[in-house]
């Protein structure tokens, strides 16, 4: 390997990734980039006010004479009722169930077939923004895998050169040697010894810049991003559907923490241990629409991503829990 590349190695080995918020400016076939379409191709569901997950939904039932029938559910069936928008439905499917005496009336018929499509349309929801996080994660894990292979390249170059060159130094050093021995009055004396420490000198720098990584910039663009409603309580642009996004915000039965709460509590810790005094560039790239990363915040990105797609696959069987409250509230004999 030339000393000029060495010396380059060497420098950027010392020199770090200048994090920037706004148009990376992506390069095309870069694999160290991740393009706003490939990141549009991870969404399964429409976002926008069009969309029809995206629609305002009903609130919890008010009217006292329906209430009552509500007592029929535990309190975190009726959170997943008020979030899916069904409450009110819920509450006079059960009070047509007193009503009948259980009997399959056609009213009863009517408001459970009406009740189960709704049901049926709440886990795909899920899915679907589970399925975008997957995706999103799945497009970091290639680009910091692209990076990886780069530097491991860049070891192994550098390490073949260091052998090559403490081998050359050598080796020029022993036959300069010989000659200096059979001709008895060698022109420089030295110059073994020289050759000898200019190799050495070669190979420690070489090792020098093995050890110390090379920094890369990390391009990644991501104007649909769904960390953003979390973080800032409001989603204007409808990323969520909204029974999604009131499983993450509205208050728990318990008093506990929301999703959404336990969630920003969790990336508070991630964030403060991973950016250290540039927490605010670093919050305001990865709740921005893009821009240019080192490894460690694109990292940190993936991590975010992962926890939300995890929160998200918990709140699936709190839907589970909610349809087996309404099984088994049907399938008691009605009250007076």
């Amino acid at each position: 390997m030339r000393p000029s590349l060495v010396l380059v190695s060497v420098c950027i080995a010392g020199c770090g990734v200048t994090l920037r918020v706004g148009d990376p400016g992506l390069r095309r076939g870069d694999p160290l980039a991740v393009p706003e379409r490939a990141v549009q191709r991870c969404i399964r569901a429409v976002p926008g006010a069009q969309s029809p997950y995206r629609e305002d939904l009903a609130g919890p039932e008010t009217e006292p004479s329906l209430v009552g029938y509500l007592q029929a559910l535990p309190p975190d069936a009726r959170r997943t009722a008020v979030a899916a928008g069904i409450e009110p439905l819920v509450a006079r499917v059960l009070r047509e169930h007193a009503r009948s005496g259980g009997a399959p009336t056609v009213e009863l018929l009517s408001l459970r077939q009406e009740l189960d499509e709704r049901l049926a349309a709440l886990p795909p929801q899920m899915l679907a923004l589970e399925f975008e996080c997957e995706c999103s994660v799945a497009l970091l894990a290639r680009v910091l895998a692209a990076h990886d292979g780069m530097e491991n390249d860049r070891q192994l170059e550098l390490t073949i050169a260091s052998l090559v060159a403490g081998a050359v130094s050598t080796l020029a050093a022993g036959v300069w040697d010989l000659a200096n021995a059979h001709t008895g009055q060698p022109a420089v004396p030295d110059g073994p010894l020289l050759t000898g420490l200019v190799g050495a000198g070669v190979t420690t720098a070489l090792g020098a810049a093995v050890l110390l990584p090379a920094p890369r910039a990390l391009t990644l663009s991501h104007q649909h991003n769904l960390l953003v409603p979390l973080k800032r309580g409001e989603d204007g642009e409808r990323l969520y559907p909204t029974f999604v996004l009131r499983m993450l915000t509205l208050p728990t039965a318990s008093g506990e923490p929301t999703p959404r709460e336990a969630l920003l509590a969790r990336w508070d810790g991630l964030i403060g241990d991973a950016a250290g005094e540039n927490r605010a560039l670093v919050e305001a790239l990865l709740f921005g629409p893009g821009g240019v990363y080192d490894v460690r915040t694109a990292a940190l990105r993936q991590a975010l991503l992962e926890d939300l797609e995890t929160t998200l696959d918990s709140l699936v069987r709190h839907v589970d829990s909610l349809t087996k409250a309404l099984a088994q509230a049907l399938a008691r004999p009605p009250g007076p």
